[in-house]
C-alpha cells in the first residue's frame, strides 16, 4: 500500500517536472527574444542564459520556500514585456551610439536591479499587510494595461520573426514575399496554439504542438531544398550559438560602469510593472486557493515572493512570481511533491551549462509563434472576452488605454490609466448616497433635556425643521448631489414653510468641499 502511494506521488511528479522543464526552456527562449531583439539580437544567446538562469533560480527558491509543494514560481510575461520596452526605448534614444557590449551590460544590470526593486516592493507590501490594497485598482484600468502589454508582445514578435517592427512605415514591406514567409507561418502557428488551448485542456497539448511545429518546419524546408547551413545563414534558426554554456555570471561585475541616470529615467515603467506584478501575484494566489481548497496568507506569500525576487536580482534574473498555469498543470497531472521543482531545476541547469548547441536548432518561426500566441491571448482575454463581461463604460476605458499604449506609448497609457482611475473613483463615489434619512423636527429629537415649554415650541415648529443625517465621505462630487437634494426639497409643495436646516455629521468619515 505504501509502495503504491509512493509510486502514485512519484510518477506524476516526475512527468510534471519533465514537461514543466521543457516548457520553461522554450519559454525562456521566447522571453529572451522579447528583450534581445533588433539591435540587441546578436546577444540572444546571452539573453537566453539570463532568463533560463531565472527559471533555474525560481525553481530552487520554490523548493525551499513554497507554501504548497507544487507551487511553481517563474519569470513572468508582464515584467519581461516591460523590460523589453525599456530596452527598446533606451536603444532608440540614449543608447543608440553604444557598442554592443555596453548595451548588453546595461540591460543585464537593469534586469537585475528591476528584480531587486520588485522584490523590495513585494516585501514591503507583505510586511505592512497592504497586499489587498492593490485590489482597489479599477478592473478596466488593469485590463487596459494588459491589453496594451499583449500588443507590445505582438510587435516584438514581428521584430523577432521579420526583423522589422509593426508600424505604418513598414506595413507594405511586411508583405514582401521573403518577409511574409518569415512572420506569417509564426502568426498561423501562434493562432493554432491559441485556439487549441481554448478547447483542448491537456497537459501534453503545448509540448505536442511545439514538437509538431518543429518537425513540420524542418520537413517543409528540407523538401524545398534548404540545407541546415542555408537555414542558419538565412536567419530561420536561432543559432549559431557559441559553444559551451549560456550562464553569464553575476551582474555585479558591470556595476562600476553602469549608467545610473539612464536607469532612473525608466523608473515610471518599473513602477507600473511593480503594480501590475502585485496584482498578478494576488490574483494567482487567489486562484490557487480555489483549486487546492486551502486558505493562504497573501501577505506572507508577498513577503516570500519578495525575498525570492531579491535573490533572483542579485543573480541577474528577471522578476518572477507564482505561475498559476504551471502550478495547475502540475496539480492536474497529479504532482503533490517538491520533486517537480527539483526536476525542473536540474533540467534547466543542464540546458544552461551544457545545452547551447541544442537550442541553436530551434526555428525562429516557432519561437515567434509562441510570442504571437502570448500576445494574442492577452488581446483575446482583455479586448474580446471583456466585451460581454463588463459594463460598456468600463470597456471603453479598457479600449482607450489600449489605444493610447498602441499609438502613443506605454508610459502615456499608464498616465491615462491613472487619470481614468481617479475619474472612475470620483464618479463612482459621487453616486454613493450620503443622506441617510430625511427627518423633520417632529420625528427627530435630540437627547438634550429641555423644559416642557421649549419642547412644545419645537413640537409646534417641527415641520419647519429639516434634519439630514449624513454618512460616508463628503467631497465636491457628493456635496453637489447634497445641494441638489436640498433644492429639490425646497421646491416641493410640502415644504414651503421650511426655515431651518440641520445636518448631523455623526457618521461622516471625512469632508472636502470646494472653496
Amino acid at each position: 500500500m505504501q509502495e503504491n502511494e509512493v509510486t502514485s506521488n512519484l510518477v506524476p511528479s516526475i512527468i510534471a517536472g519533465v514537461i514543466g522543464a521543457i516548457t520553461k526552456i522554450v519559454v525562456a527562449m521566447a522571453f529572451s527574444a522579447l528583450i534581445f531583439t533588433g539591435t540587441l539580437s546578436g546577444y540572444l544567446p546571452q539573453g537566453i542564459g539570463i532568463v533560463l538562469f531565472g527559471f533555474l533560480l525560481f525553481a530552487v527558491i520554490s523548493i525551499f520556500t513554497a507554501s504548497y509543494p507544487v507551487n511553481i514560481n517563474t519569470p513572468q510575461d508582464i515584467p519581461i514585456a516591460i523590460i523589453a520596452l525599456i530596452a527598446t526605448t533606451v536603444m532608440a534614444t540614449s543608447g543608440k551610439n553604444w557598442d554592443g557590449d555596453t548595451a548588453f551590460q546595461f540591460i543585464f544590470v537593469t534586469i537585475a536591479l528591476t528584480s531587486i526593486l520588485v522584490g523590495i516592493f513585494f516585501f514591503i507590501l507583505g510586511s505592512l499587510k497592504l497586499g489587498k490594497l492593490v485590489r482597489f485598482i479599477p478592473y478596466p484600468v488593469v485590463g487596459g494595461f494588459l491589453a496594451g502589454t499583449g500588443w507590445l508582445i505582438i510587435k516584438f514578435a514581428f521584430i523577432m520573426t521579420a526583423d522589422m517592427g509593426l508600424s505604418l512605415a513598414n506595413f507594405v514591406s511586411l508583405f514582401d514575399q521573403a518577409t511574409l514567409l518569415k512572420w506569417l507561418p509564426g502568426l498561423i502557428f501562434g493562432t493554432i496554439m491559441l485556439i487549441s488551448s481554448r478547447y483542448i485542456k491537456h497537459y501534453l497539448l503545448i509540448p505536442s504542438l511545439i514538437a509538431i511545429g518543429i518537425s513540420s518546419f524542418y520537413a517543409i524546408m528540407f523538401f524545398y531544398g534548404y540545407s541546415y547551413a542555408n537555414l542558419e545563414s538565412s536567419g530561420y534558426l536561432l543559432g549559431p550559438f557559441p559553444k559551451g554554456g549560456l550562464f553569464q555570471g553575476l551582474p555585479l561585475k558591470y556595476l562600476s560602469d553602469f549608467k545610473w541616470s539612464i536607469f532612473l529615467d525608466q523608473l515610471p515603467a518599473i513602477g507600473t510593472m511593480m503594480i501590475l506584478n502585485s496584482i498578478s501575484v494576488l490574483f494567482n494566489y487567489s486562484g490557487l486557493e480555489i483549486i487546492i481548497k486551502k486558505d493562504l496568507d497573501l501577505d506572507q506569500e508577498l513577503k516570500t515572493t519578495g525575498i525570492g525576487n531579491i535573490i533572483a536580482g542579485f543573480g541577474g534574473a528577471p522578476p518572477g512570481f507564482l505561475s498559476l498555469g504551471g502550478t495547475l498543470l502540475a496539480f492536474s497531472i497529479g504532482a503533490r511533491t517538491r520533486l517537480t521543482n527539483i526536476i525542473i531545476a536540474l533540467l534547466c541547469a543542464l540546458t544552461l551549462f551544457f545545452g547551447s548547441e541544442v537550442l541553436s536548432f530551434f526555428p525562429r518561426i516557432i519561437l515567434g509563434g509562441l510570442l504571437f500566441n502570448l500576445g494574442l491571448s492577452f488581446l483575446v482575454d482583455w479586448l474580446y472576452g471583456t466585451w460581454s463581461r463588463v459594463p460598456k463604460t468600463d470597456y471603453i476605458i479598457i479600449l482607450l488605454i489600449f489605444l493610447v499604449i498602441g499609438t502613443v506609448g506605454f508610459l502615456e497609457g499608464v498616465i491615462t490609466g491613472l487619470l481614468m482611475s481617479v475619474i472612475l473613483f470620483v464618479v463612482s463615489y459621487s453616486k454613493v448616497e450620503i443622506i441617510k434619512h430625511e427627518l423633520t423636527g417632529k420625528t427627530f429629537h435630540s437627547n438634550v433635556e429641555r423644559s416642557e415649554s421649549i419642547k412644545n415650541i419645537i413640537e409646534d415648529n417641527g415641520k419647519k425643521i429639516l434634519v439630514l443625517p449624513l454618512q460616508g465621505f463628503i467631497f465636491f462630487g457628493s456635496a453637489n448631489r447634497l445641494l441638489e437634494r436640498i433644492k429639490l426639497h425646497l421646491q416641493s409643495q410640502n415644504d414651503k414653510n421650511l426655515k431651518y436646516l440641520v445636518f448631523d455629521f455623526k457618521q461622516v468619515t471625512g469632508l472636502i468641499l470646494p472653496q
